[in-house]
């Protein structure tokens, strides 16, 4: 089974480790998108998580990015288990 999962013109698919290094700068560009908008402006204030935040969350296999049909991402979610 794969852990891809593709549209025409995204795929989603766990990180690897070439990825980490772009995605702060896909976090900053995204965030300033919410620069305009009063209610969420402290989006775009946030700082981005480092590199090493990435690459952690990468190797606890908890770190999906979206690429486009070049392999490049384009976006990303960092995720962390609940609970019981």
């Amino acid at each position: 089974a794969s852990n891809k999962i593709a549209t025409h013109e995204i795929t989603i698919r766990p990180t690897q480790l070439a990825d980490a290094n772009q995605l702060p700068k896909i976090e900053q560009s995204a965030g300033e998108l919410f620069s305009s908008i009063k209610d969420l402006s402290w989006i775009s204030e946030s700082g981005v998580q480092s590199v090493e935040a990435h690459i952690q969350f990468i190797h606890q296999h908890a770190h999906w990015v979206a690429v486009n049909h070049d392999n490049h991402p384009v976006g990303f979610i960092m995720t962390q288990q609940l609970p019981e």
